[in-house]
């Protein structure tokens, strides 16, 4: 999904009377709120567990950062690809790119909308 498409749910989400104050302190109630309304459902119990668990944005970053030795295959790296250049087409001055090359693998980082994704530079 697009982050675009995202934001007015997240707005929703962080104007929220009752849990928006929570939305806003901690990015895990954020997201525990938003996949809420996609149809996950905690449990009291999954939810304590969630919340003690490795941020998602530091096991994708360690992802990213091991690219370049464990790329994901065409398919992925193409998809990946072509988020990047709907973003940039949707926000073009917001688009930065820093591009990687080492062991000739080339990787394009960029920052999109305040998330930096790693992609693969044809």
């Amino acid at each position: 999904m697009r982050s675009r498409d995202v934001e007015p749910t997240v707005e929703t989400l962080l104007s929220n009377i009752i849990t928006g104050q929570a939305c806003r302190n901690n990015d895990k109630y954020l997201l525990i709120s938003y996949w809420s309304l996609e149809g996950l459902i905690l449990t009291p119990e999954q939810e304590r567990i969630f919340l003690s668990t490795t941020p998602a944005e530091s096991i994708t970053r360690a992802r990213r950062a091991l690219r370049g030795k464990y790329p994901g295959d065409k398919a992925t790296e193409d998809q990946r690809y072509s988020r990047f250049k709907e973003e940039r087409d949707d926000h073009g001055q917001d688009v930065t790119s820093i591009i990687l090359k080492g062991k000739g693998t080339n990787l394009r980082t960029m920052l999109v909308n305040g998330e930096w994704i790693t992609v693969l530079d044809d």
